[in-house]
């Protein structure tokens, strides 16, 4: 088999669990399985991730699945049965059960990969080797085999032979990040002081795209954070709404309304809840002194920030009235290096983020990759707006033939924005909402994002990137 320089991510779920008493992996933190949030964490950073589980329970979630080639013997010959799986030189291995991994860690963790002479890579607390966190290279599978034959169980064992690079607390730290980040979960007791610590994460929905590295596509997965609509209502009448991810709602309005001059205090607010038919995108509130318009310039500024299509709308039934143009069908296609290329020209044109780090920017550039306009701003939803306003007032509308920049994550509010002056391709350094994709989806847009160190990700639109027709 050959392997290709990238890196390939398993989670391990295939534990029988005994002192927890049931499946760990499928067992709900927050708003997903721990199985997902392991594959979440190492999405960013690898080619593929594939869950070493039993099919029958983990074969339904949206990931490929492998069962561990020698069952009940421990977690090494689930490492084992990874390396022999991939096509990768490097793989990196995450238990499920280890919910506090950051995406920070396991990006550190592969930039060490890049740059070490070992075949191993393991974090080493205070407490010992963190091997089901580890990276490893493919010829640890001819040590491994051996061991299994053996009758030997022990990963650490291993290391004498394998000599693997340590990750230390103190290079963890420098990267403000400690060893709470192994903290495992195997009791009901771990278990509910872990859901008391996440409890209110934001939820995620699962999308496939097109991971592109240099000039190499693959398939993959990738969770999102979801984005959705909220409509506040104050007594019998919609204030305004605001986009936002699900959860804490209640907070999220009556912050709003302090924050405003609308409220002064909680013992204003005589009720906050849902409306009648439990919707969950809208929050009613009434107040002690009945229903009082909201200041003026309150309501102006929150408008302003809300952005595009939420603008000037005060209930949801406005939102999807003013629903996104389709775009037009073209041939248009775009090569690999030309997207590249895009970071690189616009860091090149941001002398302020340069000196300061503080401001967003949104780029546009020619199909070619020729930067085109720049826009600078403290709030992203600014750039964007200050860019289109530019092309508006230089008579350069539609922008058809042009592709967006965006130095942060693509929120619905910025996919909408593009769409209204045309833009057929999209790019962002961050991640994109589940509501950007959606959206980009229904209009024809391409939507990129994770742009950055040579490799992005193609969640729609992958008809105009010069090879992406991959077969089935």
């Amino acid at each position: 088999m050959s392997r290709s320089e990238g890196i390939n991510g398993f989670v391990l779920a295939g534990g029988k669990s005994s002192r927890m008493g049931q499946d760990k992996g499928l067992m709900r933190l927050g708003n997903r399985p721990l199985v997902l949030r392991a594959a979440e964490t190492l999405l960013p950073i690898v080619h593929t991730v594939t869950f070493l589980a039993p099919p029958d329970r983990y074969g339904n979630l949206g990931f490929p699945v492998i069962a561990d080639l020698w069952p009940d013997q421990g977690p090494l010959s689930a490492l084992c049965t990874g390396l022999i799986s991939s096509d990768a030189e490097w793989n990196l291995f995450l238990a499920c059960d280890l919910p506090r991994i950051s995406p920070r860690f396991t990006e550190f963790l592969a930039q060490r990969v890049r740059a070490t002479r070992s075949d191993a890579v393991v974090p080493r607390t205070q407490d010992g080797w963190q091997p089901l966190c580890a990276a490893y290279h493919a010829r640890c599978r001819t040590a491994f085999e051996a061991a299994i034959r053996q009758g030997r169980r022990s990963i650490v064992e291993l290391f004498d032979e394998l000599h693997p690079e340590a990750i230390t607390p103190e290079e963890m730290a420098r990267i403000g990040l400690s060893e709470a980040e192994f903290a495992n979960v195997n009791t009901p007791e771990e278990w509910t002081r872990l859901s008391q610590l996440l409890e209110g994460e934001a939820p995620s929905v699962t999308v496939p795209l097109h991971r592109v590295e240099g000039s190499h596509a693959s398939r993959a997965n990738d969770l999102l954070a979801v984005e959705e609509a909220l409509e506040i209502q104050l007594g019998q009448r919609s204030l305004s709404i605001t986009m936002r991810t699900p959860g804490n709602d209640l907070e999220l309005a009556a912050g709003f309304l302090f924050s405003e001059g609308i409220i002064r205090d909680r013992a204003d607010i005589r009720s906050l809840g849902r409306p009648s038919d439990g919707s969950p995108d809208i929050v009613t509130i009434e107040l002690v002194e009945g229903e009082r318009p909201a200041p003026v310039q309150a309501e102006r500024n929150f408008l302003m920030t809300s952005a595009c299509g939420v603008c000037g709308k005060a209930s949801l039934s406005d939102l999807q009235v003013n629903s996104c143009p389709v775009l037009p069908q073209d041939d248009m296609q775009i090569a690999p290096a030309t997207i590249h290329g895009l970071p690189d020209r616009l860091r090149q044109a941001q002398s302020v983020f340069d000196s300061t780090g503080g401001l967003h920017a949104a780029a546009r550039f020619s199909l070619q990759g020729e930067l085109e306009s720049v826009r600078e701003d403290v709030g992203r939803h600014n750039a964007v707006d200050k860019l289109v306003g530019a092309a508006l007032l230089d008579h350069h509308l539609p922008l058809a033939r042009s592709i967006l920049l965006v130095s942060g994550r693509a929120s619905f509010e910025l996919v909408q924005k593009a769409l209204m002056v045309g833009i057929p391709v999209m790019a962002a350094v961050g991640a994109p909402s589940s509501l950007a994709v959606a959206t980009a989806e229904r209009a024809g847009m391409t939507l990129i994002g994770f742009l950055r160190n040579n490799r992005f990700n193609v969640y729609t639109g992958k008809h105009r990137i010069l090879g992406l027709e991959l077969p089935r």
